[in-house]
């Protein structure tokens, strides 16, 4: 029987018509196996019985720049897990402890664990890094119309390439995986979620600090909830993007990049990862967007944590969705019941174990004057 700790935070708190991303995710060409890709051997930190290569790749061209990627592939000495986990990350760099962490995730779990690194590729036009290289990126869509400008659709492409690159190299491995988990955080949030709508081999996903899915709308609660737009978010707002988003250019391009759009694609199961202190999105962010998605979706809360999330939670809401996908042991969910009552509400946790063993429920509450948590201290009590 598999034991589980369910945590409860207490949170206070149309589609478009225009071409959507999935219509260009393979307007080029894009490798499927390591030949075409290729695929160098750059890095073999290999310890134990446990295998580590680091290839390296090309995935896509964009704008008349060449893709290049790392994957980072660990295969633990026994493989009984039918999907293989990809985390998506940024620059090509990494710490021993977060290896250790990478392949104890494999061994745990009998699975490939791999590490997709250069999402994006940067810098780029001039010295452009994260969120400057997308608000520009975004600009010029609405300078050019042209679809093919959002970063994101090369981040996705390049995720795509991975899923294909791995499948080829667990092949020739003599062995056989039927899915991915992905998982990344932020940018690469954004990035699992898109990939997720637009790739079927993808089985489960757990998207990290991006609680930002209908995006339009999103914007407008930022503004009511703090009455201005996130200082986090600044590369968008200093660049226009966030003005006039009614204007129809502004509407094309939220269509386009809004995992919220795709929703209907999302039906594989979801833990998505939110610290309760992430000073991008609102406390709430998730009313405007959770509800509406087709199949299990969880929101893994990080009391206290900032724009990501503790290790452990991540890791764990991993090993849960592959253990769910290669047992199809049912997943527990959590819902609240509330009811308002001489100027309070009284709220009943609803707990649904499904095939778990239910450790202990903790109640997450906070307070805050004006709504605003960014800076408040989450406290539990078991109930």
């Amino acid at each position: 029987m598999k034991t589980v700790v369910i945590a409860l935070a207490l949170i206070v708190g149309t589609v478009l018509s225009a071409l959507t991303m999935d219509a260009f995710l393979h307007s080029d060409t894009l490798p499927s196996n390591l030949e075409d890709a290729k695929a160098l051997i750059v890095e073999s930190p290999s310890q134990g019985l446990i295998m580590i290569e680091t290839i390296k790749f090309d995935s896509v061209t964009w704008q008349n720049i060449q893709w290049h990627n790392h994957l980072m592939i660990i295969r633990p000495p026994s493989v009984l897990s039918t999907v293989a986990v990809i985390f998506i990350a940024g620059d090509y760099k990494f710490t021993q402890e977060e290896l250790s962490i990478f392949r104890l995730l494999a061994l745990q779990n009998k699975a490939y664990v791999a590490v997709l690194f250069d999402i994006p590729n940067q810098p780029l036009f001039g010295g452009l890094r994260e969120d400057w290289l997308l608000s520009y990126s975004f600009s010029k869509f609405i300078e050019t119309g042209d679809f093919s400008w959002p970063a994101l659709l090369p981040m996705v492409q390049s995720t795509v390439v991975s899923m294909n690159l791995l499948h080829n190299y667990v092949k020739n491995m003599g062995d056989k995986i039927e899915g991915f988990i992905l998982t990344g955080g932020s940018k690469r949030g954004w990035t699992t979620w898109l990939t997720a709508a637009m790739d079927e081999r993808v089985k489960g996903i757990v998207p990290i600090a991006f609680d930002n899915l209908n995006i339009a709308e999103q914007m407008q609660h930022q503004l009511h909830f703090w009455g201005s737009f996130s200082p986090s978010i600044r590369e968008y707002v200093e660049r226009g993007i966030l003005d006039d988003l009614d204007n129809s250019v502004k509407r094309d391009l939220i269509q386009y990049i809004d995992p919220y759009t795709y929703r209907m694609d999302l039906e594989m199961p979801k833990f998505i990862v939110v610290g309760t202190n992430d000073p991008y999105w609102p406390i709430d962010a998730s009313k405007l967007y959770v509800d509406d998605l087709p199949g299990y979706s969880s929101m893994v809360y990080a009391p206290n944590a900032g724009h990501g999330a503790e290790v452990f939670r991540v890791t764990q809401a991993v090993s849960s969705l592959i253990h769910h996908i290669n047992t199809g042991e049912e997943l527990p969910a959590l819902s609240c019941q509330s009811a308002s009552f001489d100027g309070g509400a009284r709220i009943q946790p609803v707990v649904e174990i499904g095939d778990a063993e239910l450790n202990e429920l903790r109640l997450f509450t906070s307070s805050s004057p004006d709504g605003d948590f960014r800076k408040s201290s989450f406290e539990y009590e078991a109930i």
